[in-house]
C-alpha cells in the first residue's frame, strides 16, 4: 500500500544508488543482502502472480521448469484440475511445459496456447500447411520434449541438481490464508513427469 515507497525504489535503481543497485540485482540477492528468508523464488527466478500454493501446477513448473519460478514456462491455470489440491498436478504442469516448448520451439508467443484449446493438432497441420511438410503430432511433441530435456540436462551441466528442484521453505510450512492450503507436492509426485527422469 506504500505507492510513494515503491516510487522511491524505482528511483533509487534510476539513480543508481547502493540501495538501487541490491534491488536491481533481483528479489534473491536483495533478500540475501537483508537477511530475508522468505523470498518466493526458485532458481533465482523470481515468482510472478501466481501462488503455487493456490495454483499448485504451477508450483509444479517452477520447480521443475529448467527457468526456475517462471510461469510462461507451463501455467496450468487452464488445467482441468482442482489446483489447491495435490492430485494430477505434475501430470498438469508437464503437458503445460510441453505446450509452451512447443510453441517457444515455433517461434510462437504462448498466448497462441488460449485459441488451441489443447488441440496440438491444429497447430501441426497449420504448420504442414503453410511449410508444405508432412510431419506427425508425434515429431511435434517429440520437439517439444527434445527441448525439454536439452534445457533439463544444460542445467545439471550447470550445477543445478534436483535439490534445486524445490519452493522456499515457506511455501511448504505456511498455509495460503486465502486457499488454505500449503504446497504438498513432492518429489515422489515428481516421478509421473516423462521428461524429469532425466
Amino acid at each position: 500500500g506504500d505507492a510513494e515507497g515503491a516510487m522511491n525504489l524505482l528511483q533509487q535503481m534510476i539513480d543508481d544508488t547502493y540501495l538501487g543497485k541490491i534491488i536491481a540485482a533481483g528479489c534473491v540477492t536483495t533478500g540475501r543482502i537483508f537477511g530475508v528468508r522468505r523470498v518466493p523464488a526458485v532458481k533465482g527466478q523470481g515468482m510472478a502472480a501466481y501462488e503455487p500454493r493456490a495454483i499448485k501446477g504451477n508450483g509444479v513448473t517452477y520447480m521443475t521448469s529448467p527457468m526456475g519460478a517462471d510461469h510462461t514456462a507451463g501455467n496450468t491455470i487452464k488445467a482441468n484440475v482442482k489446483h489447491h489440491l495435490k492430485d494430477n498436478q505434475a501430470v498438469a504442469s508437464e503437458m503445460a511445459q510441453l505446450d509452451t516448448n512447443l510453441l517457444d520451439g515455433l517461434g510462437l508467443c504462448i498466448f497462441v496456447g488460449g485459441f488451441l484449446k489443447g488441440k496440438r493438432e491444429v497447430l501441426v497441420r497449420l504448420i504442414n500447411s503453410y511449410r508444405n511438410w508432412n510431419l506427425s503430432l508425434k515429431d511435434f511433441e517429440d520437439m517439444a520434449f527434445n527441448i525439454m530435456k536439452t534445457e533439463t540436462i544444460f542445467n545439471r551441466q550447470a550445477g543445478f541438481t534436483k535439490a534445486d528442484d524445490v519452493l522456499p521453505e515457506f511455501f511448504y510450512d505456511e498455509e495460503n490464508p486465502s486457499s488454505g492450503s500449503r504446497f504438498d507436492v513432492n518429489q515422489e509426485d515428481l516421478k509421473e513427469m516423462a521428461f524429469y527422469k532425466w
